[in-house]
């Protein structure tokens, strides 16, 4: 059996790194020792828009204790998917519920 061999690998030579590393401390003064902080830019809130068309659907996940989900999943059965639950809940708790999400559409296969 066979040792292990590492692959070669092709590294700049000492001229090169001297290069790049007295450009970059030329130019900076001194060599950084970590990337330059960018302050993040400040978020302005917008109005809420009204629900005006479909819109793009986004995946809604969370986690819930085992009987939870067990309940939420009968509850649910009863009404087409837990969706089309949630959305009646919210409608009638007073929500601005898209009829997208009250009734989604149906995408799969029929065989009757």
């Amino acid at each position: 059996m066979a040792g292990f061999k590492p692959k070669s690998t092709v590294r700049p030579s000492q001229e090169e790194l001297l290069a790049t590393v007295g450009r970059v401390s030329a130019e900076v003064g001194h060599l950084p020792t970590s990337p330059e902080l960018v302050p993040a830019p400040r978020l302005v809130e917008s109005p809420p828009r009204p629900a005006t068309g479909p819109g793009p659907t986004v995946l809604v996940n969370f986690k819930a204790t085992l009987a939870f989900a067990k309940l939420i999943a009968e509850v649910s059965e009863r009404e087409g998917g837990v969706r089309r639950m949630l959305a009646r809940m919210l409608k009638e708790a007073g929500h601005d519920v898209p009829e997208r999400d009250l009734n989604p559409v149906v995408k799969r296969r029929k065989y009757e």
